[in-house]
């Protein structure tokens, strides 16, 4: 049996673009609540869709998907509180009456990185992906501070069910997604060519799974010939960075050389405003403790 065209899922309630925090597990909170865009403190709306065109029993079905087309399936997890199955999608039946549905009570879990993998093959087990994408995700290609809710009905006809167009929302972002880094202040603005002297920088509101530290010869007029990262990086009270200074690409210098040290979101790909940082040659070149700390630490 196929539905007729003239059957459709509409979205009546956009879900609020960025009022909430996505969290993480580890955090031991559950995420915010989603609201309506319309949503107040005295009147709260829900994300709502219709059904126009049919009247009866539906099921719909809310995950979350990438931002973009092609719609790729999104391995951040949609949380419904009133449900302690914890499943990373959440259902509801429509009102007979009505032909309405509203998703109260959810929230939007976010994933590390490293779960990726586990996430996307946790929608592959329960068969949601609305546009047919697959899950060849990788890492570096998904933004998880930015969204959309897919909105799926289903039609139980017997021992089937008969799905509707998928709909998407406008776009959710996370309330933190939208504060550029920002260096307000840096322990200090040198380190010797061979790398592993302990810096400390103080920023806006960051957070370690998202935030990186970056140095570039780039400038006006220049080609980046060289980039590195700063290594064993702990981010303290969300405001305070520390790190180690990876080595220039030449060591053997014999004069100083100013490069730019920016931070950079990872998952917004944004990058703060650089500042000069200037490499130097340490004073005993036979001298090896910085480089067999910085080798220590995993890098070569």
């Amino acid at each position: 049996m196929e539905i007729p065209k003239s059957v459709y899922l509409r979205i009546v309630k956009q879900p609020a673009h960025n009022k909430q925090r996505f969290r993480y597990p580890c955090e031991g909170r559950n995420p915010e609540v989603l609201y309506g865009e319309d949503s107040t403190k005295k009147t709260r709306t829900y994300p709502t869709i219709e059904i126009v065109g049919y009247k009866g029993p539906m099921t719909v079905v809310a995950s979350c998907v990438e931002d973009h087309a092609p719609y790729r399936v999104h391995p951040n997890k949609l949380i419904d509180r009133n449900n302690a199955s914890k499943q990373s999608v959440c259902s509801r039946n429509v009102d007979v009456n009505t032909m309405t549905c509203s998703f109260e009570n959810i929230g939007i879990q976010c994933i590390k990185r490293h779960e990726i993998p586990d996430s996307l093959e946790e929608r592959r087990s329960i068969k949601v992906d609305p546009f047919n994408q697959k899950f060849n995700h990788t890492h570096s290609s998904v933004n998880p501070y930015i969204l959309r809710l897919c909105f799926q009905a289903f039609l139980k006809r017997e021992s089937s069910y008969i799905p509707l167009c998928p709909v998407v929302s406008n776009i959710i972002a996370d309330s933190r997604a939208h504060a550029i880094p920002k260096i307000h202040d840096i322990s200090d603005d040198w380190s010797y060519t061979d790398g592993g002297k302990r810096i400390i920088i103080l920023t806006n509101k960051v957070y370690k799974d998202d935030i990186e530290v970056h140095f570039t010869n780039e400038s006006e007029g220049r080609r980046e010939s060289w980039h590195a990262k700063g290594v064993s990086l702990s981010v303290h009270k969300q405001h305070a960075i520390s790190f180690l200074t990876p080595p220039y690409k030449d060591e053997e210098l014999t004069h100083p050389v100013t490069v730019y040290i920016y931070l950079y979101k990872s998952g917004l790909r944004q990058r703060s405003e650089p500042l000069k940082f200037q490499f130097i040659p340490p004073h005993n070149t036979n001298d090896t403790k910085k480089k067999y700390v910085y080798q220590s630490i995993g890098h070569s």
